[in-house]
């Protein structure tokens, strides 16, 4: 009986891979993130839970563009998944890892670059290693380094990823000004 246990393990891990592999990543994101997660808006997805596509993409009120998600099965097997992320548009370029847990979107080691093209603000918003947490009620968490570069010939400003209002937000200083940057650039 014993002489049957390890082959059987064996079998079993190796069917749980493939079956984590093949999973449609849309069936995933329908079961992980409730229609409610007004946060998240996601278009067209495409792929499986290791390898997929997600179009038109926005985090928060942050266009995202097109995003590649790429997952490995052993990380899902182990009850904390993580996937790392990648997205280019014409408004952003980035990286990130994600994990999802009670309920929430953990994207943390996020680098990236987004373009900030408001009213009174123009210019380039830089993260490096940021953390995020969203919420249905919108961001509850983020921390990190934030760099704005403005299009004018101005000096750059730097500052903390912060949560104001529910949304990602920078606070810097501008020639000695505190300033709150919403990040929801369309």
């Amino acid at each position: 009986m014993k002489k049957w246990i390890g082959p059987t393990s064996i079998f079993l891990g190796v069917f749980l891979c493939v079956i984590a592999a093949a999973f449609p990543m849309r069936l995933a994101l329908d079961m992980a993130l409730p229609q409610s997660f007004s946060s998240l808006s996601i278009g067209r997805v495409d792929g499986t839970l290791w390898s997929a596509t997600l179009r038109d993409v926005s985090l928060d009120g942050v266009n995202l563009g097109t995003v590649q998600a790429r997952s490995n099965p052993l990380n899902i097997l182990s009850g904390a998944p993580l996937t790392r992320l990648s997205w280019q548009s014409k408004a952003s370029t980035g990286t990130s890892a994600a994990s999802h847990r009670a309920g929430r979107l953990v994207l943390s080691d996020v680098s990236g670059r987004f373009v900030a093209n408001g009213p009174s603000v123009q210019g380039i918003v830089a993260l490096d290693n940021a953390v995020a947490e969203i919420s249905q009620q919108g961001c509850i968490d983020a921390r990190g380094a934030v760099t704005f570069t403005p299009s004018s010939n101005r000096e750059s400003a730097k500052g903390q990823l912060v949560c104001e209002n529910g949304s990602l937000a920078a606070q810097m200083v501008f020639n000695g000004v505190p300033v709150t940057l919403p990040l929801a650039v369309q």
